[in-house]
């Protein structure tokens, strides 16, 4: 299975709103998370590859965006050891083009090169 759908999957079956980047139009009129695969770089001299995933969380009021990530960090657990974290996260901040906050948590996926 495709980690990006792992994360997606698992974070829907558990009663969370997901989109994929670019997919959910407007203004927040409820929390949502948003899962974006980043970056991918060779680990070390292995032929294995990290590959970052942010998953980005939007609510009307500071609280509930905070909320929301403590569940969504809670909720990936789920996924075991395919997916971990990096411990990287973004405080919340006020998003002006879909008036709502945002808060962000980093997962990471190791994978063998091709």
């Amino acid at each position: 299975m495709i980690i990006y759908d792992l994360i997606f999957k698992t974070l829907k079956e558990n009663k969370i709103d997901v989109f994929s980047p670019g997919s959910h139009l407007g203004e927040c009129t409820k929390p949502y998370v948003v899962v974006k695969q980043d970056t991918g770089a060779r680990y070390v001299n292995y032929s294995t590859q990290m590959v970052l995933y942010d998953i980005l969380c939007y609510a009307k009021n500071y609280t509930d965006c905070l909320n929301l990530k403590e569940k969504v960090k809670n909720i990936m657990k789920l996924t075991g050891d395919s997916v971990r974290p990096t411990y990287n996260e973004t405080q919340a901040y006020y998003d002006d083009t879909v008036k709502a906050y945002m808060a962000s948590v980093e997962y990471r996926n190791y994978r063998k090169v091709d």
